[in-house]
């Protein structure tokens, strides 16, 4: 009988070991997205739930955090070659150090330094096992995919809430630290999954531009109405979230969009054109029906004096008495998730008009400053804006995927618009597709320095 020759045993066993990666790229693909999936369709922030085996609270976040940190974590080391260390990573690294080690030093209970571990622990897996995984097509494809359905399912389930009036599904868990509607509102602010309208209201506008992709690249007219369908279907329920700060994020990614489609203009087809024509003037139809239908929700939302006062006046007693609490601590900061602590007692003690408890400040920036203080300040600014001239560089260069890159640079530009308004990254579905988002323009970047990839006419799908 003769032995297998060395080159046939070489053969088998590259074929086992590509075999395995294959494997082990689906484990961390699929955990990924089921980690994304979760974290949308649970409001594990807002949830006064409490789990527990043994005496021992189980958190959901964390569970699905270590089931997808292994697959993860070994992919991202079996391709570490993939990425190539730079100038983003010595700043996204230095931010979350610095972040955890003054949470931890600043936590004032063990649940509170758990938060911060895990603040870290999903911001490093999300971005570098996104970087790596979404360097393979399918995965890109995949998460797109996810989102854009995620969005659909989410956006039908708070139209579901608006009519029926309350949150069938989450209102029992979330009412506690959610209260969706004052005893004399006229109206019901829908929260769907996320269990809370401003993260309902910004995870709309992170989708829309994903299902404004599959309506652009859709061949079809049958998927063409479907994406139309879905667009409208999302910016109804963003409607019925009554989160003015999200309404404007939308507006201004708005302008953006139709200033990016006017300077591409030569290379977008006749058909294209008179198809996004017809999709925006059906939004805005049915954004104006949808509002006529609830004119006096919408008219009690904007001029409203008990409105006023939550959208305008708790915000502005917030951020009048922020710059006490930043000149108390300038350069560190009072720690991750202390700042609305830090301005309440500071309200407390002046003896100024202040509510009945602490609440967040509500703006990305100005609690970055209070919690982080001015290096932390410098270290996220840092990153975001290597971040954004990653996208940027892409985008110019015109290659075959940067239409995704378009697409994902204006998800992220939502969440930093309506930063001014929300400190949104600290809530963990808006923070989970944030980091997600840009871990696949780091992707994108790592693909493109290996390649040396020269410029095409038009974008393609990712």
């Amino acid at each position: 009988m003769n032995k297998p020759s060395k080159n046939s045993e070489l053969m088998r066993a590259a074929v086992a070991k590509r075999a395995a990666g294959g494997s082990l790229f689906n484990v961390a693909l699929v955990t990924i997205v089921i980690l994304v999936a979760a974290t949308l369709l649970y409001p594990e922030s807002y949830s006064s739930l409490k789990l527990s085996i043994g005496g021992v609270r189980i958190i959901p976040m964390l569970v699905l955090f270590a089931l997808a940190a292994s697959p993860v974590a070994f992919y991202l080391w079996r391709h570490r070659r993939k990425l190539h260390l730079g100038t983003i990573d010595l700043a996204l690294l230095a931010n979350v150090c610095f972040v955890t080690v003054t949470g931890l030093l600043f936590a004032t209970s063990a649940s509170n330094m758990g938060l911060v571990l895990a603040l870290a622990g999903y911001t490093v897996l999300l971005y570098y096992g996104v970087a790596v995984v979404a360097q393979n097509p399918v995965a890109v494809k995949t998460i797109f995919y996810t989102l854009a359905m995620l969005g659909v399912i989410i956006a039908s389930y708070a139209i579901v809430e608006h009519f029926v009036g309350k949150n069938i599904i989450y209102g029992g868990i979330t009412a506690e630290k959610v209260p969706i509607k004052a005893e004399s509102a006229p109206y019901h602010r829908s929260s769907s999954s996320l269990g809370n309208p401003p993260a309902l209201g910004l995870f709309m506008v992170q989708v829309v531009p994903f299902l404004l992709f599959f309506f652009v690249r859709a061949s079809a007219r049958l998927k063409q109405v479907l994406w139309g369908a879905a667009v409208m279907m999302t910016l109804a329920a963003l409607l019925f979230t009554f989160s003015k700060g999200s309404w404007i994020a939308a507006l201004v990614v708005l302008v953006f969009a139709l200033f990016f489609l006017a300077r591409q203009r030569r290379q977008i087809s006749s058909r294209l054109k008179i198809s996004l024509i017809v999709v925006f003037v059906s939004c805005l139809a049915a954004m104006a029906t949808v509002g006529l239908s609830a004119y006096r929700d919408l008219s009690y939302n904007v001029v409203s004096q008990q409105r006023q006062m939550e959208s305008f006046g708790l915000r502005w007693i917030q951020w009048s008495h922020s710059p006490a609490s930043i000149a108390a601590h300038p350069l560190i900061g009072v720690g991750v998730w202390q700042g609305a602590e830090s301005v309440f007692q500071i309200m407390v003690r002046e003896g100024d008009q202040h509510p009945e408890k602490a609440i967040p400040v509500d703006n990305l920036y100005l609690n970055t400053l209070v919690e982080e203080g001015l290096v932390g300040f410098f270290l996220l600014g840092a990153t975001l804006a290597l971040i954004g001239i990653q996208a940027w560089r892409l985008i110019r260069k015109g290659l075959k995927y940067s239409g995704a890159v378009v697409t994902i640079a204006a998800s992220m530009a939502a969440v930093l618009i309506n930063g001014f308004t929300v400190d949104i990254l600290l809530t963990w579905p808006i923070m989970v597709v944030f980091w997600m988002s840009a871990g696949m323009v780091r992707a994108r970047a790592e693909i493109s320095a290996a390649r040396g990839e020269t410029p095409v006419c038009l974008p393609e799908e990712p």
